[in-house]
């Protein structure tokens, strides 16, 4: 943490000399202060926080492995799993709270050991829930719980954004393998969607939401993802949980109007819709919406947001799901090889025909 901390001092640092070598700050010293202020939680970088997570996340299993075969656990007891789980969780916000004010080398094992006990100890307390309530729902809730409990208290986002995003993907879970009328399954399929798109957009969007929901928002856009995977994944996968049951029409349908609101949001006003260039963006996203798979707008919506904000995960995210949702589309789509080539041709000519109007554009712009 304490390293994380000085890596954000000196990029603060670094842009700061550089304003003022060019006469933007008058005082510097003032706006360093306020800059790394308003900075609140540091952070490791992204890199280091993916392998924290997966250490921790080792660290953790083998940790309840070894309380089982110690017999320090067990799990016909949840009132004892309860308690070991809330133990572990006041430990680990204990550690993360050491973990600040210590040296670097210390500092960075104290981090990484709390987060594992954070890690089991939400476990052991969902486990618990399990066990006591016997229904899938009942984890959904518990999750849910420990996460708002510990959201503000525990202020590691990767540990957010991971129980956040837990939430999200158990629920998802259980209504797809919910044994309900298959109308009613499909509504709160897409009811759920649509919850999760919006709250994505507002997250992301908004100019007045604090950082410290940052790592939610990552996660409504992980499971949004998730889903449209799930929906994507070719028959012979998707039949063992259901797939085929879940028309995507509504799906395409939000994505559309998720799209046409990006548009909307990068061009400053809902009144820029009316614009020639916004115009034919919004014709072209609801074609994409007729015709092609949630997956394809989804990712063009990701790179859009992620281009848009500087958003590099985001952007990466989209770029790396698209060719993977189009390979699913093309091995989906129920045609013959020429139509699925024509539709390929076709695609490419719309593509380039967008390409030739923008650089068109930008020149009579420039003219």
């Amino acid at each position: 943490m304490a390293s994380a901390r000085r890596m954000t001092a000196q990029r603060a640092s670094a842009l700061l000399d550089l304003l003022a070598g060019k006469g933007h700050v008058d005082d510097r010293a003032a706006v360093e202060a306020f800059v790394l202020a308003r900075q609140g939680e540091t952070e490791l970088p992204l890199y280091m926080r993916v392998l924290m997570g997966v250490g921790a996340a080792l660290a953790s299993a083998f940790f309840i492995g070894f309380l089982a075969a110690a017999d320090l656990i067990q799990f016909d007891s949840p009132r004892g799993l309860f308690i070991a789980g809330l133990v572990f969780i006041a430990a680990a916000i204990g550690l993360h709270r050491l973990s600040g004010t210590a040296p670097a080398i210390s500092g960075s094992f104290l981090l990484q050991t709390s987060f594992a006990a954070m890690a089991v100890g939400k476990v052991l307390f969902v486990t618990a829930s399990d066990f006591l309530f016997d229904s899938e729902w009942s984890v959904s809730l518990a999750i849910l719980l420990v996460t708002a409990a510990t959201y503000r208290v525990y202020r590691l986002s990767i540990d957010r954004f991971l129980s956040s995003f837990a939430v999200l993907f158990s629920v998802l879970f259980n209504i797809i393998t919910v044994d309900a009328v298959p109308l009613a399954r499909e509504v709160l399929f897409n009811g759920f969607f649509a919850v999760k798109l919006v709250g994505a957009g507002v997250l992301l969007t908004h100019g007045r939401v604090s950082r410290d929901y940052v790592p939610v928002a990552y996660a409504f856009v992980f499971s949004l993802s998730a889903t449209v995977l799930y929906l994507a994944t070719p028959e012979q996968v998707g039949f063992v949980l259901g797939a085929g049951s879940f028309r995507p029409y509504v799906i395409n349908a939000l994505l559309t109007g998720g799209l046409i609101a990006l548009f909307a949001w990068a061009a400053g006003s809902v009144a820029a819709l009316k614009r020639q260039p916004s115009m034919v963006a919004s014709l072209g996203a609801v074609v994409l919406g007729v015709v092609s798979a949630p997956g394809v707008m989804l990712s063009i919506g990701l790179m859009i947001f992620g281009y848009a904000r500087h958003e590099r995960l985001l952007l990466a995210l989209g770029a790396l799901l698209m060719p993977a949702f189009l390979c699913f589309y093309y091995y989906n789509v129920e045609a013959s090889l020429l139509t699925k080539s024509l539709i390929l041709v076709g695609s490419g000519v719309i593509l380039l025909a967008g390409r030739v109007y923008v650089t068109h554009k930008v020149r009579g712009n420039a003219d």
